[in-house]
């Protein structure tokens, strides 16, 4: 009976269901929330001018949508358990792990006889026995602290591996997931849920293995033992008086965890919400925005208040109403017992030790089970297909998109229709259009970042391969990418560059650095949170550099050239365009680059409205778009091409 409370409080089902921490944070904002918290001057105090520093918009899609009226997916978290602690475990850390809950047993079993050998040592006062008992009163007591230690040094070494190896297949799957994923689960999110789900695994595992087992063990041994000295009533007495100590802490904590759980979302929300405005901390002081941010980031912190007032008051009620319960259920127990006071007074004084944690433990519990939930969900989703093909050959291949379309959602316009048209292998093609007419979205589908909602897109070597039957990373182990913003580690020069190629020899990366122009940077030399300690042209070159060293077959650059000078220009795409790889380069700045095609792509809202070479579209189509786009960006600049073709 007291097993299936214990576990029927942890695993309580409730009927409310997970809602956005920012739709309670939505509403009219708290009067705390309009004080002052430094930075420039408030905003002003007037209605009107509340409403014109707007709320922060909903809590996106946290990573899993956890519905409260279910139940918690108790198997899942089991299982995962079970593989990372012990399938998974090396031998030493399975062995270790039994030898940490045989001294558990161990510990217990001599625990509920120390208050009895103390009894023994008070009743042979005076008595030639004094001394034995005594010796036995304290060996016991040795031996208990002895077992808990060894219980404690196993187990922190094997809680550590499964610990160890639950963060790294999260942490691997999170890498692995695609674009779409992360498109829709901000990287604050992301953070705070793998924070809470590694901590909640080691939480789950120490609670269970630590708390309530041997929360049980002694409970049952205690019972046992008061029901064969004293009579089966005070027995009885002592299961009663704990079952309804975990009955009333179930009805406690489970309204305690609605308020901590509604805490956790808002904790979520405000870290997310930390995590931008830091990551934009540039557009805030330029705009001179820190008031308005002040302003929006203190209706986390007042929420997050008033959840924590609500989640204390719980607790109180909790602690009194346990007290109340064990002190009437141990005068019971000293009623009914006409000798051994001391011997059933201190055993039930010692076993309600852990009991008066179980509020605390039933919580640990719960919250556990929600963050691992949320991991687990995570690590279910499936990862990117593996693809029939994992080799390709050692040739630049020929891309070709065949009708494809791409649209990001039902709201939103598609970024390609319906795009049909062809990269020649070993050449150079530029993707040429107005912002937002699809090239960069044409390059991301290439490098499997996203998938095509319809439509095929061909790698042809001797003969066509669909590019849904390439797996991912053989893909991009013959492919190199420079991002239209790029995206670099706060890590040092050489380790970003060896991501071309991690087993690049030094002169290679010299040789990278000397074609994009950056051999004036250590390779020692830290770059600092998103390579803030580089200029904008620097970090491009760089990007480009990696690319190089990769030496691949399809080399993809958007915009690889937007923030270098001309001299720089000029150098970079020497650099690219002497390449033996298929080369596909978006380009808005066409005076330098679209003379160097061998093949020019020109979109329009999605779809592909010219192809052809820099002269053929010139002469064939002189009022089309690529011409008008042509004349627009050589209007202001000299018409000489930056290099010979």
């Amino acid at each position: 009976m007291i097993i299936t409370l214990l576990l029927s409080v942890a695993f309580y089902p409730t009927t409310t269901t997970t809602t956005s921490a920012l739709q309670h944070v939505g509403g009219p904002p708290p009067t705390s929330a309009l004080q002052h918290v430094g930075g420039p001057p408030p905003p002003p105090q007037t209605r009107q001018a509340r409403r014109a520093i707007p709320l922060p918009i909903g809590l996106p899609k946290s990573p899993t949508a956890v519905t409260q009226s279910k139940r918690m997916k108790l198997g899942k978290v089991t299982r995962s358990l079970a593989e990372h602690a012990w399938h998974r475990a090396s031998p030493v850390s399975r062995l270790l792990l039994l030898t940490s809950v045989t001294a558990l047993v161990a510990s217990k079993a001599l625990t509920v006889r120390v208050p009895f050998l103390l009894q023994k040592c008070v009743d042979s006062a005076g008595r030639d026995v004094l001394r034995s008992a005594t010796i036995a009163y304290v060996f016991a007591r040795l031996s208990t602290v002895l077992a808990s230690e060894a219980r404690s040094l196993c187990y922190a070494f094997a809680s550590q591996q499964a610990t160890r190896s639950y963060a790294r297949a999260l942490f691997q799957k999170m890498l692995d997931l695609g674009g779409k994923f992360h498109s829709e689960h901000p990287t604050g999110l992301l953070s705070v849920a793998f924070s809470r789900g590694a901590r909640g695994f080691q939480t789950l595992l120490f609670q269970l293995l630590f708390s309530v087992l041997p929360t049980l063990v002694e409970l049952g041994l205690s019972a046992t033992l008061l029901s064969r000295r004293f009579g089966s009533r005070i027995g009885a007495t002592t299961l009663l008086t704990f079952a309804l100590y975990a009955a009333f802490t179930a009805i406690v904590v489970d309204k305690r965890v609605k308020v901590k759980r509604r805490l956790v979302e808002l904790d979520n929300a405000k870290s997310a919400y930390l995590v931008d405005a830091l990551a934009n901390y540039e557009t805030v002081q330029l705009f001179d925005g820190q008031a308005p941010e002040a302003f929006r980031f203190d209706a986390f912190l007042t929420r997050m208040r008033t959840a924590f007032v609500a989640s204390s008051r719980y607790n109180s009620i909790l602690n009194i109403g346990q007290a109340v319960i064990f002190g009437t259920g141990l005068a019971a127990c000293l009623v009914m017992c006409d000798k051994d006071l001391v011997a059933v007074n201190g055993l039930l004084l010692q076993l309600a030790q852990p009991m008066a944690f179980l509020g605390y433990t039933v919580s640990e519990i719960r919250q556990a089970v929600v963050d691992v939930t949320v991991t687990e969900d995570i690590l279910s989703r499936p990862g990117p297909p593996a693809g029939a093909v994992s080799d390709l050959p050692p040739t630049p291949p020929a891309i070709r998109f065949e009708n494809v379309t791409k649209a990001y959602g039902h709201d939103l316009q598609p970024a390609l229709r319906g795009a049909t048209f062809e990269a020649p292998a070993g050449k150079l093609t530029v993707l040429a259009g107005a912002s937002g007419s699809g090239k960069s979205t044409a390059l991301r589908l290439i490098a499997k970042l996203d998938d095509p909602t319809d439509g095929r897109i061909l790698l042809t070597f001797d003969d066509p391969i669909d590019l849904d039957n390439v797996d991912s990373r053989a893909a991009r182990r013959a492919m190199g990418f420079v991002p239209q913003s790029p995206q670099l580690f706060d890590e040092t020069a050489e380790w970003n560059l060896r991501y071309g190629d991690f087993q690049a020899t030094d002169d290679r990366i010299r040789e990278a650095l000397r074609a994009a122009k950056l051999d004036h940077i250590p390779l020692d030399a830290r770059l600092g949170e998103r390579a803030v300690k580089l200029s904008g042209g620097e970090r491009q070159r760089l990007a480009v550099a990696r690319a190089l060293l990769r030496k691949p077959l399809l080399l993809c650059a958007d915009e690889p050239t937007s923030a270098a000078d001309a001299q720089t220009e000029r150098a970079l795409l020497e650099a690219i365009t002497h390449t033996n790889a298929t080369v596909i380069v978006v380009a808005h700045r066409l005076a330098a680059l679209a003379p160097l095609a061998d093949h020019l792509v020109v979109f329009d809202k999605g779809k592909v409205l010219q192809a052809g070479t820099h002269a053929d579209l010139l002469q064939q189509q002189p009022n089309g778009l690529y011409a008008s786009l042509w004349y627009a960006a050589t209007a202001n600049a000299s018409s000489t091409p930056v290099l010979a073709i």
